[in-house]
């Protein structure tokens, strides 16, 4: 990139993608090839554009092809056709729900993708009381031309916040604001009717739902620190104390693991989902309170990230008896709210939420005698919110690296070093949340004024991006401007 004037580097993303490539062209070193995939992937390559408001719930179809957005307070949902992750293309204008909708907070998919359940408020635009939570049903058999399904079903309380399908497509269930979680019969979903009365025992709003993969088992995750599952009868898992930040399956869903905002990680026996029976006494060690927990892909090894910047990590080879496993891990700064192990279990990595953060690794091949695998420093990421590998594991990426948002991706060697990749990638706000899809070409992040960004990781997918949506940005008069020494030869065919 020698031949291009670096402080001539221009603004328009068009022109500025054109530029990267002639530089990769000229000579494709790393440094080049950072560049092209920073370039390509800007936000406005990439990015779904929203509306004023947040968006709080995003749901893929099941075949990966469609995504979903919801808009809270407002009545704005959003199709968008993914199966070309660097090019996505909105599905015509936002679904028409209806006009008393105020507030969307949770969309999701029927397993056979062809219907969309939107949840959320309704709001008496008549000056009346305050109205009703809502469910929506919608056939996206066609996501272009989606079809409602009928009126919304009303529920008598002020907002259903969170919506899920059974493995079969035949049930929904609704959690509630008012403590309570519905479930309807959505096997004609022309004709949705409740499965009996609301499934109570939470005490607090219900947040989260989630039907386990057989279908046998219904999770709630509550704001008052609790998790109640349901088979039948209802049967209530008791959080040790406080909020229930985090809970993690093992990967066998026989043990559940829950992050309590006292210190303490509770365990669950859930073989029999209708008999979930307590595995002892809450695990102590952490200081602070615990943000985050996850399994390791054996289900061998526990690890929990605390408020005060501090992972603990225990044996769970016999989940009835766990061991911990030496003195917490140090290196974050401020509360851990990410722990993840690279898909292979070699590798765990902490983010720290402080002014000074960072993200810390080690190497946990041996999880009784894990190894400090140094860690990326404050000025490359703090203020770090979610962490996800990348299925293959030879990727990291970290949402809301440093205070401007970003999304900071690091390549992983073969000796378990973090190399960063290029310079971090500019959501059009403050990025929370970061999700690699299966294939691992397309990173998707969230961010806090209503956008879903997609970035298309491969390189030689950026290169065609480009050239068939920025050719002939460089024109002979740019390319006098920014490359003088060499006659001119566009980098795409056909200019």
């Amino acid at each position: 990139m020698g031949w291009i004037r670096a402080y001539a580097w221009p603004t328009d993303p068009s022109l500025s993608a054109q530029l990267a490539l002639v530089a990769y062209r000229m000579g494709p070193t790393q440094d080049a090839a950072s560049r092209l995939v920073s370039t390509e992937n800007t936000p406005l390559a990439t990015r779904l554009p929203g509306s004023a408001g947040s968006v709080y719930t995003v749901a893929y179809s099941p075949d990966g092809h469609t995504l979903a957005t919801g808009t809270v307070y407002e009545n704005t949902v959003r199709l968008w056709d993914v199966t070309d992750p660097s090019d996505p293309v909105s599905l015509g204008r936002p679904l028409p729900v209806e006009r008393s909708v105020d507030s969307v907070l949770s969309v999701a998919f029927s397993p056979d993708g062809h219907t969309l359940a939107v949840a959320g408020h309704s709001g008496d635009h008549s000056g009346g009381p305050a109205g009703n939570g809502i469910v929506d049903l919608w056939d996206v058999t066609s996501p272009s031309r989606p079809a409602s399904l009928g009126r919304p079903v009303s529920i008598d309380i002020s907002s259903v916040i969170s919506v899920a399908f059974s493995p079969d497509g035949h049930t929904l269930a609704a959690g509630s604001a008012d403590n309570t979680v519905r479930l309807l019969n959505v096997t004609d979903p022309t004709r949705t009717a409740p499965l009996g009365r609301p499934l109570t025992g939470p005490t607090s709003s219900v947040f989260s739902v989630a039907f386990s993969p057989d279908g046998h088992t219904l999770a709630a995750g509550n704001a008052d620190g609790a998790v109640d599952l349901w088979s039948l009868p209802p049967t209530l898992v008791a959080g040790a104390g406080g909020n229930v930040a985090s809970v993690a399956f093992s990967p066998d869903g026989h043990t559940l693991a829950a992050g309590n905002q006292n210190g303490t990680v509770s365990l669950w026996n859930t073989a029999d989902p209708d008999h979930p029976t307590p595995l002892g006494r809450p695990l102590n060690g952490p200081a602070q309170p615990v943000d985050s927990v996850a399994f390791s892909p054996d289900g061998r090894t526990l690890a929990a990230g605390d408020s005060g910047g501090t992972v603990s990590l225990w044996n769970t080879t016999g989940p009835g008896h766990p061991t911990r496993l030496g003195q917490p891990l140090t290196g974050p700064d401020g509360a851990v709210f990410s722990v993840v192990f690279s898909p292979d279990g070699h590798t765990l990595a902490a983010a720290g939420d402080g002014e000074s953060g960072r993200i810390s690794l080690w190497n946990v091949t041996d999880p009784s005698h894990p190894t400090s695998s140094g860690g990326i420093g404050a000025k490359a990421a703090k203020f770090v919110q979610t962490l996800a590998f990348s299925p293959d594991g030879r990727t990291l990426a970290a949402g809301g690296d440093s205070s401007n948002g970003a999304v900071g991706l690091w390549r992983v060697s073969d000796s378990y070093t973090f190399v960063r990749v290029g310079q971090p990638l500019m959501p059009p706000g403050t990025s929370a949340w970061v999700a690699f899809s299966p294939d691992g070409h397309t990173l998707a992040a969230t961010t806090d004024d209503g956008v879903a960004g997609l970035w298309n990781l491969n390189v030689d997918a950026a290169i065609r991006r480009i050239c068939e949506s920025s050719a002939g940005a460089l024109s002979h008069q740019q390319w006098k401007r920014h490359i003088r020494q060499l006659p001119y030869k566009p980098p795409c065919p056909g200019g």
